[in-house]
Formats: C-alpha cells, structure tokens, sequence
C-alpha cells in the first residue's frame, strides 16, 4: 500500500470523498453564473449612470430655495460659504502678479485640498473645465458633517 492510496483510504474514511459528477455540474454552470453576474454589474452601473445625469444644478427645478440655504447656514453655526474660484481672476488678466502666485500655488497638493474652489484636475482642452460648487460647508464638527449630509439627502 503506496502514499496515495492511503491519503485516498484516509479521506473517504473522514467522509472528504470527491464527487466527480458534481464538480462537472460546477464547472458546466460557471458560463451562466458568469453572465448573470455581468448583467447584475451592468444594471448597477446604468443606475449609478442615470443617477449622475439627474444631479440638480441652480436654475433646476429641485434647487433647493434660498431659505433652505440660510437654514443650512444656521443648522451649521454660520460656515456655509460662497464658493467662488481662485482662478476668476486668471481669466480676467492671466499676466498679473495674481495669477502667478495662484499657479505657484497650484503645485501644492495642500493648497488644492484646503482651497473650496479647486479641484485636483482643472480640466482637458476642448473637453471639459473643472468648476467649483456654489456653496461650501467649513465643518468644524461632526454636527456640521452631519447637517450638510442631510441637506443634500433632501
């Protein structure tokens, strides 16, 4: 009595037996799991699809109305703020001494992540142009993180 055949005698005796017709049941199923699997991923992402297209922009009809705004503000001690972009005043004069200071500043990955107004890509020619949101929330604390949350549920 070799190795093998006393591996074998020692897994059929614990009950560890292969069943060869199920392993081919397996294997012969894996195509049709694989397209389910493909078709449930797809719909996922038409659904995540139609949910970026139906973001609500100002002039919108679901923008929320000013007086939502100022509750916003009071329900976050006053830190909602207007968003405006550092780089308005590049478009206007991109030669002054301004601009340069924003573009030297602009290699700074802090200054990007502290500044509302900035994002990490400003854009691709002739595709598209990064802009900033028209409000911000300075939170300071998690009542503040949880206010705007609920605000942009609603």
């Amino acid at each position: 009595m070799g190795w093998s055949t006393s591996v074998h005698s020692a897994a059929i005796n614990k009950g560890h037996s292969m069943n060869r017709r199920r392993l081919l049941q397996w294997i012969a199923a894996l195509p049709f799991v694989s397209s389910i699997a493909t078709s449930s991923f797809l719909l996922k992402a038409a659904s995540a699809t139609e949910l970026a297209r139906s973001r609500v922009r100002p002039g919108d009809p679901g923008w929320p109305a000013q007086a939502m705004w100022d509750e916003l503000n009071r329900n976050v001690g006053g830190r909602l703020i207007k968003v405006a972009s550092p780089l308005q005043s590049c478009t206007e004069s991109a030669s002054g001494t301004t601009c340069d200071e924003i573009f030297s500043k602009l290699r700074n990955p802090y200054y990007l992540g502290d500044e509302a107004g900035l994002t990490q890509s400003l854009g691709w020619a002739d595709a598209w142009i990064s802009s900033p949101s028209i409000y911000a929330v300075e939170a300071e604390t998690t009542g503040d993180v949880v206010a705007a949350v609920n605000f942009a549920r609603v």
